[in-house]
């Protein structure tokens, strides 16, 4: 079974701080801010999770008047983790290297079966009994002008954007 580490046992574990005590404070005391102060932290934080709003290398809050977060493992972008290499990549799945991960997948997915895009426009067509139609340029499918024209022709697929 792999080991993950526990925030609450790590040497790099420091409370950095306290919420203000107001009125509203409990009286075990305010919460403390937990930060991981590991060399790499911050760099791994950056690379596992690239544009969080959360603040690099924040572990999470303690309970009112305690020492350590309230969490039981550690986060995923711990460089302590035995599947991080310390740069947010995964060291290994099921026995196999990264590279043989990404061969395997390519081997066994197929690949994607694409067609051209057909591009086409609604027409406007007066049948003369006060119906107005709209029909694509492309296959002369027929739609009700107020209510059908759609960004797609739902006969043959063409995308309704004007080019031909």
């Amino acid at each position: 079974m792999k080991k993950i580490p526990v925030c609450r046992q790590c040497e790099y574990m420091k409370l950095i701080g306290r919420a203000r005590i107001t009125g509203n404070s409990l009286p075990e005391g305010p919460r403390g801010d937990c930060m991981c102060e590991h060399p790499k932290a911050v760099e791994t934080f950056e690379r596992v999770l690239p544009r969080s709003p959360r603040m690099a290398a924040f572990i999470g809050f303690t309970k009112p008047g305690e020492e350590y977060p309230n969490i039981k493992t550690s986060p995923r972008w711990c460089p302590l983790r035995e599947n991080s290499c310390g740069n947010g990549t995964l060291v290994s799945v099921h026995g196999y290297s990264g590279e043989e991960v990404v061969e395997k997948w390519n081997k066994i997915m197929p690949a994607a079966d694409v067609e051209e895009v057909r591009h086409g426009r609604w027409i406007k067509t007066d049948p003369g009994n006060d119906t107005l139609f709209a029909t694509c340029s492309q296959c002369n499918y027929p739609v009700d002008w107020w209510r059908g024209k759609t960004k797609y022709c739902p006969n043959c697929g063409a995308r309704m954007d004007g080019d031909e």
